[in-house]
């Protein structure tokens, strides 16, 4: 169904206003006198700044002065003046500001919100509003999301965050409203952002939400990436079957419209589906097709995807010297990009890798750096294989006291995320997590009902602080 209509809208709006009308007989005097000293305060405004009050209640969890200049100038209100106009209305204590990190943020007061949106009503501009505002945080959302894959990681991480309540806002009027195109342009961009943050459930639900809006197949190349991104998600979440459905619906539709880097993508991630059915055979295959693929299209950083798991395939067959090979192709090349989130990857699979060999210090020193980069990008799903990498390091060094707290803690993450209790192969740290759950399920559960596992601030500090006390390499599997 079609979002609300404006004449639905104004009825249904908050009680906060609903009932403090003037004809209103339930309304408590409080309740009327406050809407009076609204309706007081704004018949006080300039038309202008009638105008950006009412356009500033489009915004959710406020914006940023480039944000209103964006989405609420126009020809009524010029943008060189909406600085200005602001002012006006924080001096007026209409609109609330604050200082961000980088610039100040505005925010109206909630039952000022409501009383502008009544009158954004009123204007019969709510629809121009809310398109202007999915477009301008479209438009964000895609300068991002190509810095998500190297030096500008950080920066991009903290400005999809920043105006994550917006993001959403942008999504919900996209998906109700039927603006089909820009609603699945932005799902599919924020893939990569939920993935990093380990927001699996989240990311689902909106590419989902935004590939079942009328008319979104003829939109092939978003929803290929769309369909790439919820079987990558599923992954996590452990649900093979979805995985696999959208990875092979996501080839075919990349095939049919020549998304040949969405093509790649998702043959590489059912290359790791094969892999975790323990079919070898396969598994390289779909890495080499997918590799030649990047290497055509010149995509480095898809090659070094591609070597990161040809790497995990040689790992799982005890292949260690030709695994740390791969990896070390894939770490040069990341680092060149400047990816720190997938340097942190390489670094705790090639760090833990050293320090079985016998190089503890080494090892170690990978570990913590690998960690410190999970952990400045929030990344959960890292964050969780990062501790149980230190934990495995800790029962190597024969440290069980130090071992168990890591150990429990990263489970207590892996749950949190939605990947330990699944059912379907799994690979590495998570694989190993998933069986020695399975083998301590008791200890661990009374663990989790009786408060023991550590928090994550408490983990990480045990983490860093440990120090190993042997150095001999790790018997042969």
């Amino acid at each position: 169904a079609r979002m609300l209509s404006a004449q639905q809208i104004q009825a249904r709006l908050n009680d906060r206003f609903r009932l403090l009308t003037g004809g209103s007989r339930t309304a408590m005097p409080r309740q009327q006198t406050l809407r009076a000293a609204i309706d007081w305060s704004f018949d006080l405004l300039s038309a202008p700044e009638r105008a950006l009050l009412r356009r500033l209640s489009v915004f959710a969890g406020g914006c940023t002065l480039a944000a209103a200049e964006a989405v609420a100038s126009s020809a009524e209100i010029d943008v060189a003046d909406v600085l200005e106009l602001l002012s006006h209305l924080v001096n007026k204590s209409l609109v609330g500001s604050r200082e961000g990190e980088e610039t100040a943020r505005y925010q109206l007061l909630e039952s000022v919100r409501q009383y502008a949106v009544e009158k954004l009503v009123e204007a019969g501009e709510l629809d121009a509003l809310r398109d202007r505002h999915l477009d301008h945080f479209l438009r964000l959302v895609e300068d991002a999301e190509p810095l998500l894959y190297g030096a500008g990681q950080l920066a991009a991480l903290k400005a999809i965050e920043t105006e994550s309540d917006n993001v959403r806002a942008a999504m919900e009027w996209a998906a109700s409203a039927h603006r089909t195109h820009p609603g699945l342009r932005l799902a599919s961009r924020l893939g990569r952002y939920w993935s990093i943050r380990s927001e699996y459930s989240e990311g689902v639900f909106w590419l989902r939400r935004m590939m079942a809006a009328p008319n979104s197949l003829a939109y092939p190349g978003e929803y290929s990436w769309a369909l790439y991104f919820v079987g990558f998600m599923a992954w996590f979440r452990g649900d093979r079957s979805t995985m696999h459905q959208a990875l092979n619906q996501g080839i075919e539709m990349a095939q049919a419209c020549g998304n040949r880097r969405c093509e790649a993508y998702a043959l590489e991630f059912l290359g790791l589906f094969a892999l975790g059915d323990g079919d070898f055979t396969l598994a390289d295959q779909r890495f080499e097709d997918s590799q030649l693929i990047m290497r055509e299209i010149d995509d480095r950083w898809g090659v070094a995807f591609t070597l990161w798991h040809m790497g995990v395939s040689r790992n799982e067959r005890h292949e260690h010297e030709h695994a740390l090979q791969l990896w070390e192709q894939a770490l040069a090349i990341y680092r060149t990009a400047s990816d720190s989130f997938r340097v942190g990857v390489l670094l705790r699979v090639i760090g833990l890798e050293r320090m079985r060999s016998g190089d503890a210090d080494g090892g170690l020193d990978m570990l913590r750096q690998a960690l410190r980069f999970a952990v400045e990008r929030r990344a959960k799903f890292e964050i969780a294989n990062a501790l149980w990498a230190f934990g495995e390091a800790a029962e190597h060094d024969m440290q069980g006291n130090a071992a168990q707290p890591l150990l429990f803690a990263a489970l207590g993450v892996y749950d949190t995320i939605g990947s330990l209790r699944t059912t379907g192969p799994q690979l590495l740290e998570l694989h190993r997590a998933s069986l020695w759950f399975e083998r301590h399920k008791e200890q661990v559960e009374a663990a989790f009902a009786e408060g023991r596992i550590p928090d994550i601030d408490e983990a990480i500090e045990l983490a860093m602080a440990f120090r190993p006390k042997l150095t001999q390499p790790a018997a042969p599997a």
